[in-house]
């Protein structure tokens, strides 16, 4: 199954939990419905108040329009309180890590830990063609455990406790980063910040029922004592609410996990890290339970239980099936064995991959073992001076504009810059975008106003020479895709055909035609042959490079597409790319924008 199988499976997944919302929205209902009506008839059979209107609840409930009234107040309870929630959660994963109480991690951090989780994460980012994710560390927690959280793959929070960090080797933290790169890629990740939203509807019925009994306590006679009861028996609904929020969890995110583990192995070619982690879990005092406030929010999200519930109410399968799934004679041994080291690649950065790109949306969201090893090799042979320079927001913005080759900027930074350039301007060009991945978790951590401050700047230096040049669309198309006041919100699809999208189309792949290099003759004969997929009307290719504007709207409705329409776009670009059989730096550089931009992480790719 593809990324974008998997990307769509994950949407179409939503109203499966919005089958489970509604169904526990009405087991809810019902549950509020007989905990009013008895509290009602007690209040009226022990009141010493005759009213005229009190046999109505002897009668039965439904003989009168309370019970309307009572629905609608509790649905809308729920949904407000989902709604809230979500609005909360708006800005994706960077909100759940503050929400919990997580700390950045500092990039130029000198604890080796921290320094191997960053490491072993960028790595990671850079095989599957990924933005590196915001890292944060839940520092007082010292059992192991990790999530992701966000709404698009390119703006991913990766949360870890301080006990992962402290306790697993790197083999098996790179283990735990593959499982969560894995919930980024299938799309898990969105389900579980929607999940974690609805259930806070469900659960805020429990919330007021507590509320009404700290009031009431202060309160005197009948009504005191009513008001007293109802709120008791509303806390205890909210358990039934917390009873089908977990049933919920359950049936969304035990087989997901099983995929992850997968996927995980699949990435790092390593079994024996994953299962290692997942040992070492299963046998430290410590395990994986969570002490924070919101470990029941979590739950669904965490590598592992975050809670102690009963193994049917779980959200993840026993750590031993998990094992025994992924290395069958791993529990055999009943020891944790020593994990081997890491094999040397043979490759190098010269290294040529014959037809790598024939079905290239195929690795969209996969890494491979070869990409793993290239990728790490690309990381250890970045200049020492540009890895301290992408761990700090003034580095990372110093590198940004050295890879622009901006000129005057103010006095201090262009001296910087200028030190940083005589490194860029000597470096493999394969080395750019991952050297840009790596900026961007710095760039995050900028304010409002500098972050608009830093676009503004861009905007200037592309504008100065009144060129608009492939590595300055590259480079402004990523960094914006982070920055912009809309990043990390959930995309809409609005568009289920191209035919509403030609012109949209029309200007990307006249930019992957102008890209290649190729004949005059060659490039009418591409852009035939990649229109005509789309269309038969005669259109005819941009012969100059669109306005940076027409270019950002263009991306964004591409990604307002469904998945598997995007599949067919991006399979079209890779037919343009190689169309000479070569891959260019340039082509893999413009193809590796454009698909960051419609939220499909492309893996690295091995150019000339």
């Amino acid at each position: 199954m593809d990324f974008f199988t998997r990307q769509d499976q994950a949407r179409r997944k939503t109203w499966l939990l919005i089958l489970y919302f509604v169904v526990a929205i009405a087991a809810t209902v019902l549950v509020v419905n007989v905990v009013v009506d008895t509290a009602l008839r007690l209040l009226f059979v022990y009141s010493e108040i005759t009213s005229p209107g009190s046999s109505q609840y002897t009668r039965g409930w439904l003989a009168s329009d309370t019970w309307l009234y009572v629905s609608l107040m509790t649905i809308g309870v729920i949904v407000s309180g989902s709604l809230y929630k979500l609005l909360r959660l708006s800005d994706g994963g960077v909100a759940v890590a503050l929400m919990v109480g997580a700390i950045p991690v500092v990039a130029s951090s000198k604890n080796p830990a921290d320094k191997t989780f960053t490491n072993v994460v960028e790595e990671m980012a850079i095989a599957s063609g990924m933005p590196v994710p915001q890292l944060f560390v839940l520092e007082n927690e010292t059992s192991i455990n990790a999530f992701v959280a966000g709404f698009r793959p390119t703006e991913a929070v990766m949360v870890v406790t301080r006990g992962a960090l402290e306790q697993l080797d790197r083999d098996e933290l790179q283990g735990v980063v593959g499982h969560e790169f894995s919930h980024i890629l299938n799309g898990d990740m969105r389900i579980n910040l929607r999940l974690l939203a609805i259930l806070a509807g469900i659960l805020l019925i429990g919330k007021i029922g507590e509320v009404m009994m700290r009031g009431a306590k202060e309160g005197e006679g009948r009504g005191a004592l009513f008001i007293l009861l109802l709120g008791l028996a509303l806390y205890l609904v909210g358990y039934t609410g917390l009873f089908f929020g977990r049933v919920i969890k359950a049936a969304i995110s035990r087989q997901r996990e099983f995929l992850a583990d997968a996927a995980s192995v699949q990435f790092t070619r390593n079994p024996k890290g994953l299962t290692g982690a997942l040992f070492k879990i299963q046998g430290s005092d410590s395990g994986t339970i969570l002490q924070n406030a919101y470990a029941e929010d979590l739950s669904h999200m965490c590598i592992a239980e975050s809670l102690n519930v009963n193994s049917w109410l779980a959200t993840h399968p026993p750590l031993a099936v998990r094992i025994q799934a992924i290395d069958p004679s791993y529990l055999g041994t009943q020891r944790a064995k020593k994990i081997i080291a890491r094999r040397k690649t043979e490759s190098s950065l010269e290294t040529i991959v014959d037809g790598q790109i024939q079905a290239l949306s195929d690795s969209v969201g996969n890494i491979s073992g070869q990409q793993m090893a290239l990728a790490s090799e690309i990381h250890h042979a970045m200049p020492s001076v540009l890895i301290q320079s992408v761990h700090a927001i003034e580095g990372a913005t110093g590198v940004v504009y050295a890879l622009l080759d901006a000129q005057n900027l103010p006095a201090d930074i262009q001296s910087r810059v200028n030190k940083l350039r005589e490194i860029t301007g000597r470096l493999d060009r394969r080395m750019r975008l991952p050297l840009i991945d790596m900026t961007l978790p710095q760039l995050k951590r900028m304010t409002t106003v500098q972050r608009l401050e830093f676009l503004n700047t861009l905007g200037t230096i592309i504008r100065s020479d009144k060129r608009y040049t492939l590595n300055e669309f590259v480079i402004l198309t990523i960094i914006k895709q982070h920055l912009s006041a809309s990043a990390g919100r959930a995309d809409v699809v609005k568009y289920h055909s191209f035919k509403y999208l030609m012109e949209e189309v029309r200007i990307l792949l006249s930019m992957m035609v102008l890209c290649s290099g190729q004949s005059a003759e060659l490039k009418s004969t591409a852009w035939k042959r990649a229109i005509n997929t789309f269309t038969s009307a005669d259109v005819s290719m941009i012969e100059v490079s669109a306005k940076p504007a027409q270019i950002s709207q263009a991306l964004e409705k591409i990604r307002q597409t469904p998945m598997l329409l995007r599949k067919s776009f991006i399979d079209v670009c890779a037919d343009l790319v190689m169309d000479d059989g070569i891959i260019m730096p340039a082509e893999a550089e413009l193809l590796r924008a454009i698909c960051e931009s419609i939220d499909c992480p492309m893996p690295l790719l091995v150019t000339r």
